[in-house]
């Protein structure tokens, strides 16, 4: 190998160091759920972290919003079209985040999921799976399909616009 060869492959090496570094600067993570912490576009409790959403916009001067539901979060990216750098849900199985592109869901009943009355904005949401199996499973023990991320969107323009709670001022998805 000649000291011309050798050097180019040296230089090639650093480029490819500087893209990987500036790849993992960019790159954010979700942050935790914590006692307190309300929905960005509702303003109400999240009380069940195995349904939460959260968008880290692409403007660095915003922090991460947090959302109570899947939906919640749909709405609130149709409603102001933010772009938004990356898109986490909780995983079903776990609580833990993992990114939009990376996830499955399947439709609920969210109110009769988590349990809790008027906990979604409408009677249909989302829960996410990290695990395809674990989705699957899921969905045939409810009787549905499972979607991916660009199903869920486009799918949850259609789902019918309703009130939050009555006299609340705010409008559902």
């Amino acid at each position: 190998m000649t000291v011309h060869t050798a050097s180019r492959f040296a230089l090639l090496g650093a480029i490819l160091a500087a893209q990987i570094g500036v790849t993992a600067a960019s790159a954010v993570d979700p942050v935790a759920i914590n006692p307190g912490d309300r929905c960005y576009r509702c303003g109400r409790l999240l009380t069940d972290r195995f349904v939460a959403a959260e968008a880290i916009p692409a403007e660095g001067d915003m922090a991460v919003l947090k959302f109570r539901t899947v939906r919640c979060m749909l709405a609130y990216l149709n409603d102001t079209g933010l772009v938004a750098e990356t898109l986490f849900v909780a995983d079903d199985q776990t609580g833990d985040f993992v990114n939009v592109d990376k996830a499955v869901f399947v439709p609920v009943p969210i109110d009769a999921f988590t349990a809790e009355t008027h906990y979604g904005i409408g009677d249909v949401d989302y829960v996410a799976f990290r695990s395809r199996s674990a989705a699957a499973r899921f969905a045939k023990s409810r009787g549905v399909q499972t979607m991916s991320w660009s199903a869920v969107r486009f799918y949850a323009r259609f789902l019918p616009a309703r009130e939050l709670e009555p006299g609340s001022g705010e409008r559902g998805f």
